[in-house]
């Protein structure tokens, strides 16, 4: 199921209040990105563009204007491609576009550039300053990144201000809605699920990267082939030392401990959880001091965190917290 249409109606609003008057704001999906001669890597949307249209699609734009008090918002989406579609599957229709942004002036990308020149070059020059989403890393097509696009434009309109507007959306995106708290909520469910398999998985003889196949089965399981947040630590042993372990292709030995870094993801909300368990599935003694201590260190962290007290803070006390216990205890 995507983003209710009530949902991201609330987001442009409030996208689009943020925004000065006389202004336009473009918004990219983002291009895939190259892995080899004949492959792309999977495409993941920008989640700016995301959280504004509900759209995955690559290759889309919005647009915003907001001017005279009026504000307008514009979708504009591939046209169909019989070629593409036979070898990567079926695009959105401007209907399903519609149902599935919440937005009615849907276009094709082929008119993006017209638009948005009609827009900028009117002879009153009313449109005074144009946001964009400044991410070095945005592809927007085959041999373009974002960065690319704007510099065109400033060539073209050399007296409009050019704005970012990452840090209005990510002041927008840091306040979560009753929606996205439930999407983070079945993200760590299925998060829970995956772990409790890899605990009654873990044992001597037993694989790191057979833990990982694992947790992404379950999690796959039930939330639909969404995925993973990230790839999935499996670290046992000595391999737990590297705190991005990448090559989950140790054995577990009995007495070990494994430290999993892991999370399922739900329409893009992503679950990240740390957890170290016993090979077998009980402790020794040493390790449950150690347990005991981190735990309590979790437990003192979440009870001091509040509105206004910031990062380093809860960093400091856990680092404290850490170091009191740890001598008091003789390591």
């Amino acid at each position: 199921m995507g983003v209710p249409s009530q949902e991201l109606n609330a987001r442009r609003l409030r996208f689009l209040k943020g925004l000065e008057d006389n202004s336009v704001a473009i918004v990219f999906s983002g291009y895939p990105k190259i892995l080899s001669e004949d492959e792309d890597y999977k495409f993941e949307v920008n989640r700016n563009f995301y959280y504004l249209t509900g759209v995955e699609q690559e290759e889309s734009i919005a647009l915003f204007i907001k001017a005279e008090g009026e504000e307008k918002t514009f979708l504009f989406i591939s046209p169909f491609d019989e070629t593409k579609e036979k070898w990567y599957g079926k695009k959105l229709t401007i209907e399903e576009g519609k149902e599935q942004s919440g937005i009615q002036n849907i276009l094709l990308t082929s008119s993006f550039n017209s638009r948005l020149e009609a827009v900028l070059n009117d002879e009153i020059n009313l449109i005074k300053n144009v946001y964009f989403d400044d991410s070095e890393e945005l592809k927007i097509g085959s041999k373009q990144y974002v960065c690319d696009y704007i510099a065109s434009l400033k060539n073209r309109f050399p007296l409009k201000n050019y704005v970012s507007f990452l840090p209005l959306i990510t002041r927008l995106r840091m306040v979560k809605s009753n929606y996205e708290v439930n999407e983070f909520i079945k993200a760590i469910e299925s998060t829970r699920l995956g772990i409790r398999s890899v605990m009654a998985e873990c044992r001597g003889g037993v694989k790191e990267y057979e833990l990982a196949t694992t947790f992404s089965k379950v999690i796959n399981d039930d939330n639909e082939y969404q995925g993973v947040s990230f790839n999935t630590i499996m670290a046992s042993g000595v391999h737990a030392a590297t705190l991005h372990y990448p090559n989950p292709l140790g054995t577990c030995k009995q007495g070990d401990l494994v430290l999993m870094d892991l999370g399922a993801k739900h329409n893009h909300y992503c679950a990240d959880i740390s957890r170290t368990i016993p090979v077998g599935g009980k402790f020794n003694e040493f390790q449950k001091v150690l347990y005991e201590i981190v735990l309590g260190c979790n437990k003192a962290v979440s009870n001091f965190a509040k509105p206004g007290v910031t990062i380093k803070e809860l960093n400091d006390l856990a680092i404290e917290y850490l170091s009191s216990e740890c001598l008091e205890a003789g390591i």
